[in-house]
């Protein structure tokens, strides 16, 4: 049996996800503050930023229509989604 190699996924990268979830914080005033805490956190935490960037855009890839959801001051589930415009739920 020959193999073949598989294909490669290619797709966004990490930086590219990263820019288009500020550029998303960015253009709505209503999300100043959320804009404001996700630069904090990339800068002191990477990782962190990273995941919910990450998060926000698979969300949106699976047309869950995310919105923020997290207070900027005391936290909690970053996102509110909807499925099928019906069922709420937090990620």
């Amino acid at each position: 049996m020959r193999h073949t190699p598989a294909l490669h996924n290619t797709g966004d990268t990490l930086q590219d996800v990263l820019e288009n979830y500020h550029c998303y914080l960015s253009r709505n005033r209503d999300l100043a503050n959320h804009c404001t805490q996700f630069l904090k956190r990339e800068g002191s935490d990477p990782k962190a930023a990273g995941a919910e960037a990450v998060v926000f855009s698979w969300l949106r890839a699976e047309k869950l229509e995310p919105r923020l959801f997290e207070d900027a001051g005391t936290g909690g589930p970053d996102f509110s989604c909807t499925h099928s415009g019906v069922n709420r739920f937090l990620v």
